[in-house]
């Protein structure tokens, strides 16, 4: 199951895990998956799984905007393992693994900051 590890912002170090279906993310307090931080959008960002392609995609919900790798989301966008999510001033890592397992979540960026991985836009 995937998930997304925060890496900077008032959250950082908590994981948000994704399972199966659709997440909106940002930070309404109703929200099951809340991120506090400046300029993050009360619902800021949607993020759901494709199972037939086990894939997950993202799509930006914010007038503010969402970043994957530097590149600004202009339109849905399947997630690689080790993608890195800019919301506001909040950075997020999105893992494939479920990083619920690992000690601290923290851990996690260290290891996926050593490789990089592109982003693929979806038509």
């Amino acid at each position: 199951m995937a998930s997304l590890v925060i890496t900077s912002g008032p959250n950082m170090g908590t994981f948000l895990p994704l399972g199966q279906g659709t997440n909106v993310i940002g930070r309404q307090e109703s929200l099951p998956l809340q991120v506090l931080g400046k300029g993050v959008s009360r619902k800021h960002i949607r993020v759901f799984s494709d199972a037939d392609q086990q894939r997950y995609y993202l799509e930006d919900l914010s007038r503010g905007g969402t970043w994957v790798n530097g590149e600004k989301v202009e339109q849905r966008i399947a997630l690689l393992d080790g993608d890195e999510i800019l919301i506001g001033n909040t950075s997020l890592l999105f893992r494939m693994e479920d990083v619920h397992g690992h000690r601290d979540a923290r851990e996690v960026p260290k290891q996926a900051g050593q490789k990089e991985q592109g982003t693929e836009l979806k038509s």
